[in-house]
């Protein structure tokens, strides 16, 4: 009678694999969550910066006031920017505080990953033919939002701003 060679791993071998895993999974499943949380947040940074350069860009070919504000149901506004955004024709309402939807271009929904915006928080922002933002909207400039999502840590919060000349620009920051 021959004796075969046996392969195949011992008991305590697999206990300390699992252990080692275990280990691992420990330290890296909180990583990769907030990496997680961090991509959420700059899709919807992106997603906010995007709007307010596309109602920009729209004013300037159009050559009239294009508006961007908080909208819940993609027709009307609101002031509540995290139900989603419009971006519309705001006709003939150059200098005033009160925006009217005269034709939507474009909708975005709401922030994904459950993603907050706080901040100055304007009814409205307006941009004009020029490119400029309506600085007799009633708001003061540059206006600040600021983004984070549930559960920030550290810097991983975001603030966008929007200059009177029309520039956009986002930035990392510490969490409220």
């Amino acid at each position: 009678m021959t004796l075969r060679n046996q392969s195949g791993f011992t008991i305590l071998e697999i206990m300390i694999a699992i252990v080692v895993l275990a280990i691992f999974l420990t330290l890296a499943v909180p990583s990769f969550q907030a990496a997680l949380q961090n991509n959420r947040l700059t899709s919807a940074t992106n997603g906010f910066v995007t709007a307010m350069q596309f109602a920009r860009s729209e004013a300037i070919s159009r050559r009239a006031p294009v508006t961007v504000c908080g909208s819940s149901d993609g027709s009307t506004c609101n002031d509540d920017w995290e139900t989603g955004w419009i971006v519309f024709l705001d006709g003939n309402n150059e200098g005033t505080t009160a925006a009217v939807v005269d034709e939507v271009i474009r909708v975005w929904p709401t922030f994904a990953g459950g993603a907050t915006n706080a901040g100055d928080e304007p009814d409205f922002i307006r941009f004009l033919g020029n490119g400029l933002v309506d600085g007799a909207a009633g708001t003061t400039y540059p206006v600040a939002f600021s983004m984070e999502m549930p559960g920030c840590t550290r810097d991983n919060a975001r603030i966008i701003e929007i200059e009177r000349t029309g520039r956009v620009s986002a930035q990392r920051t510490a969490c409220s």
